[in-house]
C-alpha cells in the first residue's frame, strides 16, 4: 500500500507494509482493550490532551481546544508559537522493552519476543501507542508549555506576554 498518494508507485521504499492479523488475534486483543480501556478511565491514566482513540474525544476535540487556547491568549495580548509535530511511522518505532516495562505493584507479565512496531490496523495497537506517549505530556506540563495530541500529531504552543504592553 503506498504511503501517500503523492509518492511514486516505482520506489518499493514508498510503500507501507500491510499486516494481515488473524481474526482470532484480532478477538484476544479487542477483549485486552475492552478490560484495559476502563481501567485506565476509572483511575484517570488518560492524557487528557490526548484526544485520539477515546470516546467523546475526535479532531474536533483537538482542534477545539487548540484554537481555544491560541485565541485566548491572542485576546490577552500575547504572542503564540506554536509547532506541529507529525511522528513519521510513529507506529513503527515504538521500543518494546519500554512499553512492557509497565508492571502492576512487583508483577510484570511474561515477554514474548518481538523486536519492534505495531501491526497496521491492530486492535489494541491505538491504546498501547496512548499509553507509551503519555510522558510527552508530563515534559510538556514541567517545562509550562502547551500541547494536545491527536494519534500521532502534537501540536506544542507556548504564550508570551508582549513586554511592551
Amino acid at each position: 500500500m503506498p504511503k501517500s498518494r503523492a509518492t511514486s508507485s516505482d520506489n518499493v521504499s514508498n510503500y507501507q507494509p500491510i499486516s494481515q492479523l488473524l481474526f482470532i488475534s484480532k478477538v484476544l486483543e479487542r477483549v485486552v482493550t475492552n478490560r484495559i480501556r476502563p481501567h485506565l478511565e476509572e483511575y484517570d491514566l488518560f492524557d487528557k490532551y490526548q484526544s485520539a482513540y477515546r470516546m467523546a474525544h475526535s479532531t474536533e476535540t483537538a482542534l477545539l481546544c487548540v484554537h481555544h487556547d491560541i485565541t485566548s491568549a491572542l485576546d490577552k495580548g500575547s504572542t503564540v508559537a506554536l509547532v506541529m509535530l507529525d511522528q513519521s511511522a510513529a507506529f513503527d518505532v515504538i521500543d518494546h522493552d519500554i512499553l512492557l516495562s509497565v508492571c502492576v505493584g512487583k508483577d510484570v507479565s511474561k515477554t514474548l519476543p518481538v523486536v519492534c512496531g505495531i501491526p497496521q490496523r491492530s486492535v489494541l495497537g491505538p491504546l498501547l501507542y496512548t499509553m507509551y506517549t503519555k510522558p510527552i505530556g508530563e515534559i510538556c506540563h514541567r517545562h509550562n508549555v502547551l500541547y494536545h495530541c491527536y494519534a500521532d500529531d502534537i501540536q506544542l504552543y507556548c504564550a508570551a506576554e508582549d513586554s511592551e504592553t
